[in-house]
Parts: C-alpha cells; sequence; structure tokens
C-alpha cells in the first residue's frame, strides 16, 4: 500500500513538472501566433485604405447605368404596345381569311351528313320489323322446350317415387326383423363377459379347492374278499358301486366318509384337521357365489352361463347386422322415417308437375318424350338470329347517333368560326381608331425600333465600364473587413492564454517540484525495499504449508484409498451394479458418489435404499480395515429396512463372509430375514 501510494505520488509531481514545462512551450508558441496576427491585421488595413477611390468611380458608374436601364424599359416597353398591336393586325386579317373557307367546307359536310341520318332512319325501322317476328318466333319454341323438360323432370321423379316404395317395404321388412330379435334378447337377461368371467374363475377355484381337500383329506384302500354291492358317501356325494372279489378300490374325501357293504357291514370315518375344515368353508362360501351368480341368470352351470351369453351375442350381432341393411337400404335417408318422408316429398313434388304441365299421374309413365333437342336446337337457331338482328340494329344505332353527333359537332365549329369572325373584325376596327390606317402603325413601330436599340447600346457601353464582379472594389472591401475583425477575434483569446500560461508556470517555480521528485524517489527505492524482503518471508511461509497440506493429504488418501475400493466392490455386490465409486472427505464421511467417468454427485441422487446399503458397506468395510490385527465386534440393528429381497440376499452373503474375522451381531425384530444365515445362533430378547 505504500509503494502504491509513493508511486501515485510521485506520478503526480512527474505529470506537474511535465505539464509546467508543456506550459512553457505553449506560451512560447502563443507568442510567434500573436504576432503573425498582428502583421497580417496591418497588411489588410493598409489594402483597404487603397481601395476607397476605386470604390467611389464604380458607385458613379452604376448611378449612370440605372437611369440608362430606366430608359431603356420604357423604350422596350413602348415598342413591345406596338409590335403587339401589328402582331394582332395581321392574326385578325388571317383570321377572317381562315374562317371565311371553313365555314364554306362545314356547310358541304351538314348536308352529307343529313343524307347519312335519314338512310340510318330507314334501317332502324326495318330491323325493328324482323326483331319483332323472331322474338314471337322464340317465346313459341321457348314454351314447347319448357313443356318437354317439365315431362321429363316428372317421368324423373316418377321413377324416383317408384324406387322409394321398393325401398320403403324392404326396410319395413329388415325393421320387423330387427323389433323380434330385440324382444327375444329382452325376455332374457343379458349376462356380460365380466359375470362370465366371474363364474369361470369361481369354477376353477371350486376345482382348486377340491383338489386341495382330496390331498389333505381321508383316504382309504378297501379289498373284500367275496363280490358284494356297496354305498359309498363322502364330500363329494353318494356314489353306488359293485366290488369285485380281490379287488382293490380307493376312496377319498375331506373330512367325513362312509362305506356300507351290502350284508357285510359298514365303516365311517370323521377327521378333526383344522386345515379342512377351513378349506370345506371356503369351499361353501365360494360355492354359494356361485351358485347365487348362475341363479341370477337363470342357468345351473358354468357351460350353460357361457351358451346363454353366446346366444345374446348373436342376437346382438343380428340386431346390428340389420341395422345395417336398413341403413344400406335407406341410403341418404338413413332410416325407414327417412324414406317415407323423402316418398311423400316426391309424391307432392309429382303432383305438381302434372298439373303445370296438364296431365294425370297415371299417364306420365306411358307418356312420349318429345325430342328436346330438336326443340333446343330451334330456340338456339331463333336466339342466335335476333343476336345478329340486335348487333346489326346497334351498328345502325351507333351510325345514327355517330352522324346526329358529327352534325352537332359541325355546326358548333360553324358557328364558332363566324365569331371568331366578328372578333377578329372588331380588333381590325379598334386599331384603326387607334392608328388611323395600317401605314401609320409601320411607321409607329419602326420609330420605337430605333429608339429602344439606341438605349440598349448606351446601357450596353456602361456595363463595359464596370468591373467584373469578381474584382469588384466594394467586395473586396468588405471582404477585408470581415477578415480584419477575425485576426482581431484571434489576438484576444491568444492574449488570454499567454497572461493564464504565465500565471501557471509562476505557480510551478513557487512550488519546487524537483526537490520534491526527489524526495518522492528516495522514498520509493526504500519502501520497495522493504516490500521485497516482506514478501520472500511471505511466499517461504505459503511453501511450508503446502508442503504440511500435501503430506496430510497423502496420509488421508492412504487410510482412505483401501476404504473406498472395499466399500465400491461391496455396494457393486449388493446392487449388482459396477462402475460407482464412493467418495470420503478427510474425516472419513461420505460426501458423494462418482459414477463411471462422470463426475462426483450428491448422495441425495441416490434412493433411500441405496443410500442405506451405502452407508452399510461404508461401516462394514471400516470394521474390516480395523480387524485386520484381531477379531472385533459389529453390531448391526434393523439394517436395511428399505431393502428389495434379492438385494438382502446379497448382503446375507457379505455377512456371512465378514463373519470370518468379525464378531457380528445382528439385532432384529424380524429374524425372518435372517434365518438364511449358515451357522447363525439366534437368542430371543424378552
Amino acid at each position: 500500500d505504500e509503494i502504491g501510494r509513493l508511486a501515485a505520488e510521485l506520478d503526480a509531481l512527474r505529470a506537474q513538472h511535465a505539464q509546467s514545462e508543456s506550459n512553457a512551450a505553449a506560451l512560447l508558441d502563443r507568442q510567434a501566433e500573436r504576432q503573425r496576427l498582428e502583421g497580417e491585421r496591418d497588411e489588410r488595413r493598409r489594402e483597404f485604405d487603397g481601395l476607397r477611390a476605386e470604390i467611389e468611380r464604380v458607385r458613379e458608374l452604376r448611378r449612370k447605368l440605372q437611369l440608362a436601364e430606366a430608359t431603356l424599359k420604357a423604350h422596350q416597353g413602348k415598342f413591345e404596345r406596338v409590335d403587339e398591336d401589328r402582331e394582332k393586325l395581321g392574326s385578325a386579317k388571317q383570321t377572317i381569311a381562315d374562317q371565311n373557307e371553313a365555314a364554306r367546307k362545314m356547310d358541304d359536310e351538314l348536308q352529307a351528313v343529313d343524307g347519312r341520318r335519314e338512310s340510318l332512319a330507314v334501317d332502324e325501322q326495318r330491323l325493328n320489323g324482323d326483331l319483332e317476328r323472331v322474338r314471337n318466333v322464340i317465346d313459341q319454341h321457348a314454351t314447347e322446350l319448357r313443356q318437354a323438360r317439365k315431362l321429363k323432370e316428372a317421368q324423373a321423379v316418377y321413377g324416383s317415387v317408384e324406387r322409394l316404395h321398393t325401398a320403403i317395404d324392404e326396410a319395413q321388412r329388415l325393421t320387423d326383423q330387427r323389433a323380434e330379435r330385440a324382444q327375444q334378447l329382452e325376455a332374457v337377461k343379458i349376462p356380460k363377459a365380466a359375470d362370465v368371467s366371474a363364474a369361470r374363475k369361481r369354477a376353477d377355484q371350486l376345482r382348486e379347492l377340491d383338489g386341495q381337500l382330496k390331498n389333505i383329506g381321508l383316504s382309504m384302500a378297501v379289498r373284500l374278499e367275496v363280490t358284494c354291492q356297496g354305498t359309498f358317501e363322502g364330500s363329494g356325494g353318494r356314489e353306488e358301486l359293485a366290488f369285485e372279489a380281490g379287488a382293490e378300490r380307493r376312496f377319498a374325501s375331506a373330512d367325513q366318509a362312509s362305506l356300507e357293504l351290502a350284508g357285510i357291514g359298514s365303516i365311517k370315518i370323521r377327521s378333526g384337521a383344522g386345515e379342512v375344515r377351513t378349506l370345506q368353508g371356503e369351499r361353501a362360501k365360494l360355492d354359494q357365489e356361485m351358485r347365487e351368480t348362475l341363479h341370477g341368470f337363470g342357468v345351473t352351470s358354468v357351460e350353460e352361463l357361457e351358451a346363454r351369453k353366446a346366444h345374446c351375442d348373436g342376437l346382438q350381432g343380428e340386431i346390428t347386422g340389420l341395422d345395417n341393411q336398413i341403413r344400406a337400404v335407406a341410403a341418404e335417408h338413413k332410416t325407414l322415417a327417412g324414406l317415407k318422408q323423402a316418398s311423400t316429398k316426391r309424391e307432392a313434388e309429382l303432383r305438381s308437375l302434372c298439373q303445370e304441365i296438364a296431365m294425370p299421374v297415371e299417364g306420365i309413365a306411358q307418356a312420349t318424350l318429345p325430342d328436346i333437342d330438336e326443340f333446343q336446337r330451334k330456340h338456339d337457331a331463333a336466339v342466335s338470329q335476333v343476336r345478329s338482328l340486335e348487333i346489326e340494329r346497334d351498328g345502325v344505332i351507333t351510325a345514327s347517333r355517330s352522324a346526329d353527333s358529327l352534325r352537332s359537332v359541325t355546326t358548333n365549329k360553324k358557328t364558332a368560326a363566324e365569331v371568331a369572325g366578328l372578333e377578329a373584325q372588331r380588333v381590325i376596327d379598334s386599331l384603326h381608331r387607334t392608328y388611323g390606317d395600317e401605314q401609320l402603325l409601320e411607321q409607329s413601330y419602326q420609330s420605337a425600333r430605333r429608339e429602344c436599340a439606341a438605349a440598349e447600346e448606351q446601357v450596353k457601353e456602361l456595363k463595359q465600364q464596370l468591373p467584373p464582379p469578381s474584382d469588384d472594389p466594394e467586395s473586396r472591401a468588405q471582404r477585408l473587413s470581415v477578415a480584419i475583425q477575425q485576426v482581431e477575434r484571434e489576438i484576444q483569446p491568444c492574449h488570454d492564454a499567454m497572461v493564464s500560461l504565465r500565471d501557471r508556470i509562476e505557480q510551478a517555480a513557487a512550488l519546487g517540484l524537483y526537490g520534491q521528485i526527489v524526495e518522492k524517489e528516495e522514498a520509493m527505492a526504500l519502501a520497495t525495499a522493504r516490500h521485497a524482503q516482506a514478501e520472500r518471508g511471505a511466499r517461504a511461509t505459503r511453501l511450508l504449508h503446502t508442503l504440511i497440506e500435501l503430506r496430510r493429504k497423502a496420509v488421508v488418501a492412504t487410510l482412505t484409498g483401501p476404504i473406498s475400493d472395499q466399500v465400491e466392490r461391496l455396494f457393486s455386490r449388493v446392487t449388482a451394479r459396477e462402475g460407482r465409486r464412493p467418495v470420503f472427505n478427510e474425516q472419513l464421511s461420505l460426501t458423494g458418489i462418482v459414477i463411471g467417468n462422470g463426475a462426483e454427485r450428491s448422495m441425495r441422487d441416490l434412493s433411500g435404499g441405496a443410500q442405506e446399503q451405502l452407508f452399510l458397506m461404508t461401516r462394514l468395510a471400516l470394521a474390516q480395515y480395523l480387524a485386520r490385527a484381531e477379531r472385533m465386534l459389529f453390531v448391526l440393528d434393523d439394517t436395511l429396512v428399505n431393502t428389495d429381497p434379492r438385494r438382502h440376499e446379497r448382503f446375507l452373503a457379505i455377512i456371512e463372509e465378514a463373519a470370518q474375522h468379525l464378531q457380528v451381531v445382528l439385532l432384529s425384530c424380524h429374524p425372518e430375514r435372517y434365518r438364511a444365515l449358515q451357522g447363525a445362533k439366534i437368542h430371543k430378547l424378552e
């Protein structure tokens, strides 16, 4: 910090010293600049004084030029008025001649247009008569064509009505069949697939229970020396039998059985086994549920229930098939009601068409359909003829209108020509009143032209005597005045800067900057030497600390390395997954786990069961490491409560191996989990 402070102060003093030297150089530059500006100002003042006589001469020439230009303007105005009147006279005379010739031509054009209009009027009247006649023929053909089309449409509707009646009959037949199948289906209770499945499952359970009862129930073997008849009654029911001499017969029953032999005697057996009674209770309950299920559907066996389900499914399939047939017959009408509605609508349409063509419904099918195409061709030919006549008439009307328009335009042009001729004559009369006649007008024109030319020559001579705009003395004097003012404005800031620089130089000299710089440099050298000595001591201390840390980490790695390897092997055996290495801190506590070649992950990323297994394997690895010299005690209390059975079996195998070097004590309220341990001694704690 001291070195930084001294360096900053030294840089500031050096900067002030450099600034002082820069100010001295700048003062010399300002002095030279001021001398140059004062010399430039004096030179321009001398040039300005030499332009005063030339300015007075140019001003006098400009005054004379203004008077000459005013005289020229007056003569030019007089000449322009006389010249304009001269042009008006010639133009008016030409206009009168042109308008007389145009009026003669327009009279000829009007006669030709009138003749054309009369001819077009005759043609238009003739074409209108032809159009009226052909239109009457078109109306007649249109009526015949309309009647023929109505008859064709009526026959099509008649055929549609017949097809609808046929479809209605077929749909009605299918609908009656569907109603019969639906009535049969409603008469019985329909079992569902779940009901059949449940009944079949109960039957399987009953057979399984019967088999279990036979396996654990009574079993007897009978061999008689004589032939006789007998009756056996057991849990399966009563059975009549014939016994052959020397033949062995075997019988089985659940808990009781009786055998009666004709002419010999009877045998009764009863079993008191609790498991048999339990199975019989389950069978009775299951048999009751089976009977209730079958009774609900009115059957006595699972086979009948399945047959009932198949019968109902068949009826439902027939109903679905009939529905599809009805929809196919109804087509776009979808249902029988839709067919009937469509039939009613088409019949009404047929009656309406019959009224239009004045024909009974019964005669529609036998009516002969005329040639509609022939009617259409005649109608189209007449229409085409009308169009041709209309085009021709429209051409005549257009030509007539064009002739009318041309006559109107020609008449307007003739009127305009007459008006223009009268206007030209008024102009001529006005000029005669002003000048007397054409000769006097010409004399006035020539006199005004000579006066205007003389005035122009005088103006030209005066302009030649004036200097060009680039050498105008007044402009030059104005530019010199502006330049002098600009130089004087530049001199003042230069003077102010010189005064400011002198003040700064004097202030720097009073501070004694050079002595201060030498003093700060000596202090800087002393501080730098002290800092180097302190830095060497600090580096030695840091090196010693680093060596101690490396030594301590090597000692910890020597201890945690074998533990980590052992935990990884044990954990992979329990989980049946390799490549998961635990990470320990300096206090031999688990801090994370590395999976494969990935980065270290937190223990929270493992499931609860995996964490429990990893912590237990760590304890076991530490115990095995500490018990290398002598056998030591290893106590576990209800461990791996969140572990699945397969991993638990692997853990038991590891515990059996660890018991060769450790005295393992397992405390648990679930001893059945540890029955598979070989050579374990079990003690009950009360």
